[in-house]
């Protein structure tokens, strides 16, 4: 017989997806779209003023498919060795030289080059983020969260269009404003990123982290195991998140399977998995900020 998915956990799914990491990550792929769709119509634009032929629509047309594809392809190999705010950040990173380049200098080719960057930072940003969901939200029924996403990164697309068909600019403003745009975003993201860093590291036992690990202490002790066991993954997850690039624990990989079963298991889980949950938890807390 065909195993039933796994239900959606309702009472940690919408806090999951209000993680501030999550909320700073969709901001981030927000504003990317939003150059996407400005990149779209500026160009068919400047293209139709310019007189070009309609082939020419074609060929930065297949360089945006192109890069997209390639993007696609590339990603998950760049997710083994970077963690996923960095897949963003580079995503964000990478047409701001080419458009930058392109405002000195406008053309078909450099249009093309254009179109084929963002292509490739669209896929890999949209790997990283969806990578990132997955990871930091696990009770959330995957499906309705990402439609909802997609659905505000369509309306960031339009608003995007729309301003390049409101304002027109010639071709080389136009990708000098890309450029600066995506720049902004990009040290706007870093510097969040940053911060939310800081502000977890600084809490200690007070923070987010420690919340979270109090959180499932109390869950244990009032003998919601289950929920002792995910809030004390979600520490460990959180914690483990400011130090990405390096080699996940041994304990957080634990962690996630204890996680993993009892989501998908109605039942109880027995006291000892909750409490080895926990130690777990504080294992990689410690490890990644040793106590003072």
């Amino acid at each position: 017989p065909a195993t039933p998915a796994p239900a959606s956990v309702p009472f940690l799914e919408m806090p999951e997806l209000r993680s501030p990491f999550i909320r700073t990550a969709a901001l981030a792929m927000g504003s990317l779209r939003l150059g996407i769709g400005f990149m779209t119509f500026h160009l068919a634009f400047v293209l139709k003023r310019s007189g070009q032929p309609l082939w020419v629509f074609g060929l930065v047309l297949a360089a945006g498919a192109v890069g997209g594809f390639s993007g696609s392809i590339a990603a998950p190999a760049l997710r083994r060795r970077a963690g996923e705010d960095r897949i963003i950040k580079i995503g964000l990173v990478l047409p701001v030289a080419v458009a930058a380049v392109a405002a000195l200098r406008f053309h078909v080719l450099s249009a093309m080059a254009v179109a084929a960057s963002i292509g490739v930072a669209g896929a890999i940003a949209r790997h990283g983020f969806d990578s990132l969901v997955q990871r930091q939200a696990p009770d959330v029924d995957c499906g309705r969260a990402f439609a909802r996403f997609e659905t505000q990164f369509q309306l960031a697309w339009v608003l995007g269009a729309l301003i390049a068909v409101l304002a027109r600019p010639s071709g080389w403003l136009g990708m000098l404003v890309l450029a600066a745009a995506l720049a902004y975003a990009a040290a706007a993201y870093t510097w969040q990123i940053r911060a939310l860093g800081r502000v977890t590291a600084a809490g200690g036992q007070s923070g987010l982290i420690g919340g979270l690990l109090e959180s499932a202490q109390v869950c244990l002790l009032a003998g919601s195991r289950r929920q002792a066991i995910v809030m004390a993954a979600a520490a460990a997850e959180v914690a483990s998140d400011l130090r990405s690039g390096e080699q996940e624990p041994a304990d957080l990989q634990e962690l996630r399977h204890l996680r993993d079963v009892v989501v998908k298991n109605a039942a109880q889980p027995p006291e000892s998995r909750a409490e080895r949950a926990l130690v777990l938890a504080r294992r990689v807390v410690a490890d990644v900020y040793p106590p003072s």
